[in-house]
């Protein structure tokens, strides 16, 4: 009798032990950070919360990647912080493309014009171009868009804004992602031209229409505001 009791009570520890473990198990991978773990998934050094916050925990005070985030929100008119925007993130003291010589390699500014923004503004504006276009944001897109925007597609179909925001939410198509590379910006006063190359993945009336593609697209500055008004894309042969 004695031993069944022991032997009851050691599987009392063992069951209680056990509940204890897992029930912390749960508890620390739901209080991971999100924004850390996709930090990781990204590739980004981020050890702990430090890596935009002054402590390892979190919160406030913010540090310069976290200040940055926050502007980066507002500029871009979004609902809210995607850490994914810290790819593009110059640390403090880094030299801008903005600096370098009239001829630059691709992703640098090249031409005679010095007015309008760096080049990572342009390029900030075609991966959220991109990200609207996957995410099928309408709202982001007739911000981002002027309203005499017109788009010429590879197939050659030409549209007016009207009909480019309106085809995002076509069933017919369904794009899985659109990651834009550094192009090549040259100004002319409150005109930029910006010539580069995406790579998409997805699917139009059934068919693949993924690969690389070489892109223009012209921009101009109204009202202190960069906005694309033309914009011509090509499927590179492979």
């Amino acid at each position: 009798m004695r031993n069944m009791k022991r032997t009851s009570t050691k599987a009392s520890i063992c069951v209680a032990f056990a509940l204890l473990y897992l029930s912390l198990t749960v508890l620390n991978v739901q209080s991971y950070p999100p924004f850390l773990n996709k930090a990781k998934q990204l590739g980004l050094p981020a050890k702990d919360c430090s890596y935009c916050h002054v402590n390892a925990s979190g919160g406030e005070p913010y540090g310069e990647r976290a200040k940055w985030l926050i502007e980066e929100k507002k500029k871009r008119g979004a609902s809210a912080v995607d850490v994914a925007w810290l790819k593009e993130y110059k640390e403090p003291g880094t030299a801008s493309s903005s600096s370098q010589p009239a001829s630059t390699p691709a992703g640098q500014r090249t031409g005679a014009g010095q007015q309008g923004g760096g080049d990572e503004e342009f390029m900030r504006l075609g991966r959220e171009w991109a990200d609207a276009f996957v995410k099928r944001d309408k709202a982001t897109l007739e911000r981002i868009l002027a309203d005499d925007f017109m788009s010429t597609g590879p197939t050659g179909v030409v549209a007016d804004k009207s009909r480019y925001v309106a085809g995002v939410g076509s069933t017919d198509v369904a794009i899985e992602a659109i990651n834009v590379e550094d192009g090549k910006v040259r100004m002319y006063g409150d005109t930029a031209v910006v010539t580069g190359r995406y790579t998409m993945k997805g699917k139009a009336g059934g068919q693949d229409i993924g690969g690389p593609h070489s892109y223009t697209a012209v921009y101009v500055k109204r009202q202190g505001r960069w906005q694309p008004v033309a914009f011509h894309s090509s499927r590179i042969a492979q």
